[in-house]
């Protein structure tokens, strides 16, 4: 399941009809999707002369703020957005083993426990737009 359009989908910034995402496997990639998509609904606009914008190669001010603001999110999460890789439990596991009986209950730490669906949709997400709306009022 995807986690992240369900939670806009259950909870969206505005009211809108959210198409699936395009999930992309490097920031240049997701950079280049992003540009078409804000020329594309520009050129969609109508200039103050009532013609429709002409440049297929260049942003708004506006749409580049857009685009620079989406960018930098797509920077902070690049680690874990754009990595090709599984990731694995196994090391925290033997750790875990290796631990005493005592140490485990002090602890009390099972890496199996933590509902991942959760977490994403009901700490992660909106965590992460309240700190994304919080750097977009200031």
């Amino acid at each position: 399941m995807d986690l992240a359009y369900q939670h806009l989908c259950d909870f969206p910034l505005t009211v809108i009809d959210l198409p699936r995402w395009k999930f992309h496997s490097s920031l240049d990639g997701f950079t280049s999707s992003v540009f078409d998509i804000i020329a594309k609904q520009e050129r969609g606009t109508k200039n103050e002369g009532g013609e429709a914008e002409k440049s297929h190669t260049t942003l708004s001010f506006r749409g580049r703020r857009i685009l620079d603001y989406f960018v930098s999110l797509a920077r902070t999460y690049e680690p874990y957005t754009f990595f090709q890789a599984r990731f694995d439990d196994t090391n925290t596991r033997s750790l875990i083993q290796e631990l005493s009986m005592e140490e485990r209950d002090m602890f009390d730490f099972d890496i199996k426990s933590i509902n991942w669906e959760h977490y994403i949709v009901n700490i992660h997400l909106p965590g992460l737009k309240r700190e994304s709306l919080k750097e977009r009022s200031n």
